[in-house]
């Protein structure tokens, strides 16, 4: 038997199949045009921040380089006895080679361009800064130059020092290891990123299809930001390296999508009007025997009674009827969800602290490591000590037993931290660690110590030579307070001020060690804690107090 209810789903249906054949037409189109305008956008959005984040590398480690190479003084490396320094010399490369994410090394010749010594063994039949085919010279300073040649085998890049030490002649080759740029090239497969000369020829690339021949680029500009190779184009973005005469550029394919042009325009155009007058119409169809429906449902839903007012007679719609039904289970199911949520907020908590617990600097695990390997040349006793004060840190920090530790055990990990940057730092550093006795057992949030440490030395190195930090534990009633302050440059009121008012953003660029201690402590204590930051004669001092439940 037919089903004779009117029921809204089957009216709406019957209009659906009469009104809305035009306006599924505009809304398609509009649909693609959208697409395509966003398809559009996030292909230059995707090239240019390809070639930004790149370029910002590549840029820096350049900057560096040419810093580096006009360090070079004749004071600086004399060895007393006539000869050049080769140990200062190779200790200040060495350090200046752990800043960079390039790989870079040395060689020294001297004025006949007999090999003296390198940072790395080479094969002198290979390796030949003397006879070389020079593609590009550039001049950074009076007697420094940036040399790109090529032979049938490869490509070479390097920095050229002519330098006088000792009344003697040298040449200082700072050697830039091309297969590392191309690691940084390789760090984005979505696009074809390459280094390009100032004769357009390819440095280094990520791939090989856009070298011709000689090394150079095969490319052909249609304009400033496209290029064509063979039958495909691409959006092209480039940034200049210093004034080296060099740049980073970086090539993504636009997806061929078909052109609709003045014909899309002008249907788009007839079909909108059609459109609208379609939609008026049909609105004031629906809206004539609906609204009438929809007015009876809204008063009883706010009677919060269906069955005892005015009922829909069975020229209206089924649905209507079960709404006060199923509006009452709404009800019931939100406040069901609002007691999960509350349950998920804390278990989000949970997991926000143990993700702040286990970040780790990997420069300071570098360092260390770069360090370890020179003590166990030099001094094995002290390399022992190094390394047990290397696997408590380690130790400690991937302890997943809870959020919790004792003060003694915070500030024996902290005492850990501090020796090993002794070794490096030596008579440099000094540190003073004064506990209360009764505060040794209590239990304060893992790892908020060391991070302010930390910071210390990371500022006041850049700008002092000798740093002094102080750390004192004391009990205070109900709560327990830590204060860390050091003798370095502090900050400014102004700087202060702004570090102070948006201890909150914990997406900062800046102080991020201090904005994820303020926000462990936010998640554990709430408002039950004190973070304050003031400048302590002329260094910086922070001051921490916890509740001691």
């Amino acid at each position: 038997m037919r089903d004779s209810k009117i029921t809204f789903k089957k009216y709406n249906r019957k209009l659906a199949y009469k009104y809305s054949i035009i306006p599924i037409m505009v809304i398609i189109i509009l649909i693609m045009i959208l697409f395509i305008s966003l398809v559009r956008f996030n292909e230059r959005k995707i090239n240019k921040s390809s070639n930004n984040t790149i370029s910002n590398i590549i840029n820096k480690d350049y900057s560096e380089i040419v810093k580096f190479s006009k360090s070079f003084k004749d004071e600086k490396y004399k060895d007393g006895v006539n000869n050049v320094n080769k140990a200062n010399i190779l200790y200040n490369f060495y350090n200046f080679k752990n800043s960079l994410k390039l790989d870079v090394n040395l060689i020294v010749f001297d004025e006949l361009y007999n090999s003296v010594f390198t940072s790395k063994n080479y094969d002198e039949n290979i390796v030949n800064y003397k006879n070389i085919n020079i593609w590009q010279n550039e001049k950074i300073d009076k007697n420094i130059s940036l040399i790109t040649s090529f032979n049938s085998k490869k490509i070479q890049q390097f920095v050229n020092i002519k330098q006088k030490i000792n009344n003697k002649n040298y040449v200082i080759i700072i050697d830039i290891d091309l297969n590392s740029i191309s690691r940084i090239l390789n760090s984005n497969t979505n696009s074809i990123n390459f280094i390009i000369g100032e004769f357009n020829q390819v440095i280094s690339s990520n791939t090989d299809y856009i070298i011709g021949e000689v090394y150079k680029f095969k490319g052909e500009f249609i304009s400033n930001n496209l290029v064509k190779i063979e039958n495909n184009k691409f959006y092209y973005t480039e940034s200049t390296i210093g004034n080296l005469g060099v740049r980073v550029a970086t090539m993504t394919k636009i997806t061929p999508i078909m052109n609709f042009g003045w014909i899309l325009i002008f249907s788009l155009f007839a079909l909108s009007i059609i459109t609208f007058f379609t939609v008026v119409i049909t609105w004031d169809i629906l809206s004539k025997k609906n609204m009438n429906a929809l007015k009876i449902m809204i008063s009883n839903i706010r009677r919060n009674n269906l069955n005892q007012e005015k009922q829909l007679d069975s020229e209206y719609f089924e649905e209507f009827k079960y709404l006060d039904e199923d509006y009452n289970n709404m009800l019931n199911k939100i406040h069901d969800l609002i007691a999960k949520n509350q349950q998920y907020s804390y278990l989000n908590d949970v997991d926000q602290v143990k993700f702040l617990n286990t970040q780790f600097n990997p420069h300071f695990l570098f360092n260390a490591l770069e360090s370890l390997r020179y003590l166990l040349y030099f001094d094995t006793k002290l390399a022992d000590k190094y390394i047990l004060d290397l696997s408590k840190i380690l130790r400690y920090t991937i302890d997943y037993k809870g959020f919790f530790a004792t003060v003694n055990e915070e500030v024996d990990y902290l005492k850990s931290y501090l020796e090993i940057q002794k070794i490096r730092y030596q008579d440099r550093l000094k540190y003073d660690i004064e506990i209360e006795e009764n505060v040794l057992n209590r239990e304060i949030p893992k790892l908020i110590l060391q991070p302010i440490v930390e910071n210390s030395i990371k500022y006041t190195y850049k700008i002092q030579q000798n740093l002094e930090i102080n750390v004192f534990i004391r009990n205070l009633e109900d709560n327990v307070e830590l204060i860390i302050n050091d003798n370095g440059p502090g900050i400014s009121e102004e700087q202060l001020s702004e570090l102070l008012k948006n201890m909150d953003n914990y997406n900062s660029k800046n102080s991020i060690g201090l904005y994820n201690i303020n926000k462990k402590l936010k998640l554990i204590y709430d408002d039950r804690y004190k973070f304050d930051i003031k400048n302590y004669n002329f260094g910086l001092e922070i001051r921490i107090v916890i509740p001691k439940e």
